[in-house]
């Protein structure tokens, strides 16, 4: 009080309040020192948002930290037991499609990922490794199970029934077991109990509820397993109907490690004699502590290890307050700071660990650790290996979630490049990036592969191959065409094979025609027969060569426009069996202890058009020279032979060549046999087949073989695909094999060593109409000769019936011949017995034809010309061929062939090939008629000989003559210009200057300059030739030209009837232009155009040999004079 000394007094009052209080040994800990934390996050960054992992990868289960839990995967049934790891959401579809969502719709504190465990044929297991002890974890009901005893549905009851006094429950039992698997205890735990008296006290368990499992501390292992009161039995055997499902998250472990800090709880009693409940309380997200603790009697404090909780997130240091409360006590609080040490951090994974290359796509997934979710984050990605995996350059995982999956696509690349290990890497800044390996299975083995651009390729685009069956379609059955007719050889499409045939002593060079199948008798007697049995690809007939050069060596001669690509040989059985026995001439190869270094070779010659050499091609027929006997051989089969290096070559000449070597010459007999000569020809392939390999490494060339029925498709054995390509391009062609056997599907393989093979199919459609061939032994024969053979031929390709060809004539009484012919199974051909009938009635020479039909095949004719017949072959041949026929007449005698220009047309316009052939011997005569005739002839290469051709509005017909230098329009059309005048003559004369009287007996277009010297056709130029030129411009009184020209030289004939005398005088050094020689041959004539006339551009027909320029080849005859 103012103006008083103040004064202060104490009392003591005594408080009735008791208080539990909280002490921390620190205030900051970090979130690295926590317990270890089952939470799932780890296995859930993995996860597809809404889904879950059952196993189905096949790993048998999954890790965690120091955790493994089981699973077992069915892949028949897609059905598991043990754990799942899911993220679901879903909390209100019932049944067993939403087997894998916790009632809760999350994890254990706003987690997303648990664990969900099924009790199927394996029960739940949670496996601990050493030093870790098993503390608590968290469990809750699935949707499934919670929903089925809520509700009840078509398996399982409503919990308390109708009424809810049911005493329903459905129990977690969870057993520990120890290292040798003993059980160390039990703790149960109810997820739903309806058993109480007061139905209010039932519960079914819908939150996360703590488990304490410390009691199973001991355990190494803990198995759970599920009961129900709701059980059906039968037959002795009972089942639960409730789902045995449940969910768990945050599985707590001890370890050795001392805790981070220490809680001290206190209470502030005086009387210590009784224990104190503490309850204690915090964010269970950020710190692990228990919901209770006991301060013992005569204690005022207890000590509480803390541990913060490892939850993997990125949400930054935390403030966390720690309430304590216990009965009659005021309560405390304290608050601690969790460091924390979760980066921002990216995961990415695949959905599996490893991919075959072809099974096209699966799954990526990248997760964010993000505490905000806020905003959608875009992570950009990317791979260490191009050209491996397809994938989008970015995926943006939406605001409110943490991850997103994305498609990725494995490339197929048919590359045998082996298994690889692709690495994709997910990155954002700000995050840590993350990268997943997925191995690539490599599908592709080292492997070759076969494309086509066509499967299918007629027979008809063929490459040219003579196979000798329409030769002999004309030989009878075991028998050869040895050339006896005459003929010279044999022509067989583009080619044509020589043959000099001696009647004087029977014997033949050259090239002969054969279907023999003879393998057995040795000697010269069976000359004509191969070693193999028959043709080349189940063939029936080939050609023998007798290559002893005399008079010439066997000879292949090819048109304009074809060149020679392969061909297939093999020995004869004469000279086979001469080698491998030796016989009265010959020795036998290798000698009698096999040492012998012998061989026999075939050497195959290219010669151009000029006759020069383009090279050679060796082939080995038979060799004995190895050092090592067994790998001496003698060919007994077909072998192909390359000759496309002789491309360039017009012709081929074959030699032979042996070991064994006598006085005489060479020992072995000198005969081979050789069968589809293949030709290729400007025109592309129908097809063609791109040969590849899947080899990574192309630094090195690999050899591919090809097999293939050849009798179908020609290819070549081998192909190289060069170093550094992957690929070669194949052309492919059908074999033309003229037999009617239907369409044939061919399979091409492919192999390469250290590589699997291929197959490719291909179906060669059969263009071969069924036809009969009907031929004679003779074309002409004396009325009083007796017989002749006939012979009937098949081009079937079935073989296994006989064929009844019924034969019919034109001129009766003229042939005796059966009715009909059969041709046995397994023959193309019978000969058969043809009587010529001597009527002795002078009624002239004759022309018989005999007509061979059958239902189903085309039918064919024969015909006889008798000595001095006349045939006007268009006449005969227009309606009774179709397409390209050939004549060839051999008659005994003189023959007169009529061929009407206007019938030629009308054969032509008729859609017949207008294009015919015509062989004239020496002794043939060709009348020209009709008003449809050319100016003159043109010149072209026919099957290999010189030819002339005559052409009318639509159709030409080719002449091949013993007399090449005869024009056969107008022998005294020397100069091919149409007229016949005296520069003719001049042209003769000329001739006879320059280059002599002789000339060529077979010809070629480089032979050719223009002119027709021998008018008399005696096969050589003389004075002669120009005075018939002369004889017959006089006999018409100096006129000129064609209608003039007298009719004995209108033609080609072998006669001369008249010859007049002519001056001819020698003009030297007569001034002329454009460099004509100095001297040259003429004649007085008051034609002034004579001298030019004789160096008019020949007529060369459209098949000669064009230049680069595209200009004519040929030069003028003056050209060549300097």
């Amino acid at each position: 009080k103012a103006g008083f000394e103040s004064s202060s007094g104490s009392v003591l009052i005594l408080d009735d309040d008791v208080e539990v209080m909280l002490s921390l040994s620190r205030d900051v800990v970090g979130e690295v020192d926590s317990l270890v934390t089952i939470h799932a996050e780890d296995l859930g960054s993995r996860i597809a948002s809404g889904s879950a992992d059952n196993g189905s990868s096949g790993s048998g289960g999954f890790s965690s930290g120091p955790v493994f839990l089981n699973n077992d995967y069915n892949p028949a049934w897609g059905s598991w037991s043990g754990w799942s790891v899911s993220n679901s959401t879903d909390v209100v579809t019932p049944g067993y499609e939403n087997q894998y969502s916790a009632i809760t719709g999350g994890g254990v504190f706003d987690s997303s990922t648990y664990l969900v465990a099924y009790g199927g044929s394996e029960l739940p297991r949670i496996t601990i490794s050493e030093d870790f002890d098993f503390e608590s974890l968290m469990v809750t009901n699935t949707t499934y199970a919670a929903l089925s005893m809520r509700e009840g549905d078509d398996f399982s009851k409503k919990f308390g029934g109708e009424t809810g006094d049911d005493a329903d429950y459905f129990v977690l039992t969870i057993e520990g077991f120890d290292s040798s698997d003993s059980s160390v205890g039990t703790v149960d735990f109810y997820l739903a109990d309806y058993r109480f008296s007061d139905n209010d006290q039932d519960y079914l368990v819908s939150d996360w509820s703590l488990v304490d499992v410390s009691s199973l501390s001991s355990a190494e292992s803990l198995v759970f397993s599920l009961t129900s009161s709701d059980v059906t039995s039968f037959a002795g055997s009972s089942w639960m109907n409730t789902p045995a499902y449940f969910a768990i998250d945050n599985l707590v472990l001890s370890d050795s490690r001392p805790a981070p800090a220490v809680l001290t709880v206190s209470r502030s009693d005086e009387d210590l004699d009784s224990t104190l409940a503490v309850d204690l309380s915090a964010d269970k997200t950020e710190l692990y502590l228990p919901s209770e603790v006991l301060i013992p009697a005569g204690s005022r404090s207890v000590e509480v290890p803390v541990f913060t909780v490892a939850d993997g997130v990125d949400d930054g240091d935390q403030t966390v307050s720690i309430f304590a409360s216990a009965e009659g006590h005021l309560g405390a609080e304290s608050v601690l700071t969790i460091e924390d040490d979760d980066a921002a951090v990216l995961t990415l994974s695949f959905s599996a660990d490893s991919v075959a290359e072809d099974s096209g796509s699966l799954a990526g997934l990248v997760h964010r650790n993000s505490g905000d979710l806020d905003s959608p984050l875009v992570v950009s990605l990317d791979s260490d290996l191009s050209g491996q995996l397809d994938f989008p350059s970015s995926v943006t995982i939406p605001a409110g979630q943490r991850s997103q999956t994305f498609d990725v696509t494995v490339v197929d690349n048919e590359v045998a490049d082996g298994d690889r290990v692709v690495e994709l890497v997910a990155a954002k800044a700000g995050f840590e990036s993350s990268s997943a390996s997925l191995v690539v299975l490599d599908d592709d083995d080292l492997e070759v592969t076969l494309s086509l651009t066509t499967d299918l390729v007629v027979e008809g685009d063929s490459l040219v191959a003579i196979h000798a069956e329409d030769l002999g379609a004309r030989v009878a059955s075991e028998s050869a065409d040895n050339g006896s007719s005459g003929s010279g050889g044999f022509s067989s499409g583009p080619v044509f094979l020589n043959n000099d045939y001696n009647p004087t002593w029977g014997s033949w060079s050259g090239w002969s025609v054969s279907n023999s199948t003879d393998v057995t008798t040795p000697g010269f007697l069976n000359q004509y027969s191969a070693i193999s049995g028959g043709g080349a690809l189940d063939s029936s007939t080939y050609f023998v060569a007798s290559a002893y050069g005399f008079p010439a060596l066997p000879r292949i001669t090819v048109s304009e426009g074809f060149s020679f690509e392969s061909l297939m040989v093999t020995n004869t059985t004469y000279a086979t069996l001469s080698m491998q026995e030796g016989d009265a001439f010959a020795k036998k190869f290798g000698g009698e202890t096999g040492d012998d270094a012998d061989y026999f070779l075939l050497r195959i010659e290219g010669f151009d058009s000029s006759d020069s050499s383009v090279g050679t091609v060796d082939f080995y027929l038979a060799d004995y020279r190895f050092s090592d006997n067994d790998q001496d051989y003698l060919v007994s089969d077909w072998s192909l032979v390359d000759v496309s290096s002789l491309s360039s070559a017009s012709s081929l000449v074959f030699s032979l060549s042996s070991s064994d070597v006598g006085d005489f010459g060479m020992n072995t007999p000198a005969y081979f046999a050789l069968d589809q000569l293949v030709l290729s020809d400007s025109r592309p392939a129908s097809s063609s087949m791109t040969v590849s390999r899947s080899d990574s490494d192309l630094s090195s060339s690999l050899t591919v073989d090809l097999s293939v029925d050849s009798t179908e498709v020609y290819l070549p054995s081998e192909v190289l695909i060069p170093a550094g390509s992957r690929s070669v391009e194949v052309p492919v062609f059908s074999v033309a094999d003229g037999v009617d056997d239907g369409d044939q599907t061919v399979s091409i393989f492919a192999s390469a060593e250290g590589h699997f093979g291929a197959e490719s199919v291909l179906t060669i459609e059969d263009d071969d109409a069924a036809v009969l061939t009907l031929s004679f032994s003779t074309d002409s024969v004396a009325e009083d000769s007796g017989s002749l053979a006939g012979l009937v031929h098949r081009n079937s390709g079935d073989l296994d019936s006989p064929l009844v060809v019924s034969l019919d004539s034109d001129l009766s009484g003229q042939l005796g011949f059966p009715s009909s012919v059969t041709i046995p199974a397994g023959q193309r051909s019978q000969t058969f017995d043809v009587t010529v009938v001597d009527n002795e009635v002078a009624d002239g020479d004759r022309v018989v034809e005999l007509v061979g039909t059958k239902a189903g095949f085309e039918s064919s004719s024969a015909f006889v010309v008798t000595k001095g017949g006349t045939l006007e072959l268009l006449g005969y041949i227009n309606g009774r061929f179709v397409g390209f026929e050939e004549s060839v007449l051999n008659s005994a005698g003189d023959s007169t062939i009529e061929v009407d220009l206007n019938s030629l047309d009308q054969f032509a316009e008729s859609g017949e090939n207008g294009g015919l052939i015509v062989y004239l011997k020496s002794g043939d005569q060709l009348n020209i008629l009709g008003d449809a005739i050319s100016a003159a002839p043109r010149v072209s290469m026919v099957r290999g000989m010189f030819g002339q051709v005559i052409t009318s509005n639509e159709g030409r017909l080719k002449i091949v003559s013993e007399r090449p230098w005869q024009n056969v329009m107008r022998s005294g059309d020397v100069n091919a210009d149409g007229v016949v005048s005296v520069a003719d003559a001049l042209v003769v004369l000329n001739h006879l200057a320059l280059s002599g009287s002789d000339l060529s007996a077979k010809p070629v277009l480089a032979d050719f300059r223009g002119t027709f010297p021998d008018v008399s056709g005696d096969n050589s130029a003389t004075a002669l030739d120009a005075l018939l030129v002369l004889n017959g411009l006089a006999l018409v009184g100096v006129g000129e030209g064609e209608d003039s020209w007298p009719s004995m030289f209108s033609g080609s004939s072998s006669s001369v009837t008249a010859i007049v005398k002519a001056q001819v005088r020698t003009m030297e050094n007569v001034a002329l232009q454009n460099g004509f020689p100095e001297k040259l041959a003429s004649v007085s004539h008051p034609s002034d155009d004579a001298i030019r006339e004789l160096y008019s551009l020949p007529n060369v027909d459209n098949e000669a040999i064009v230049g680069e320029s595209e200009q004519s080849a040929w030069k003028p005859l003056v050209a060549n004079w300097f």
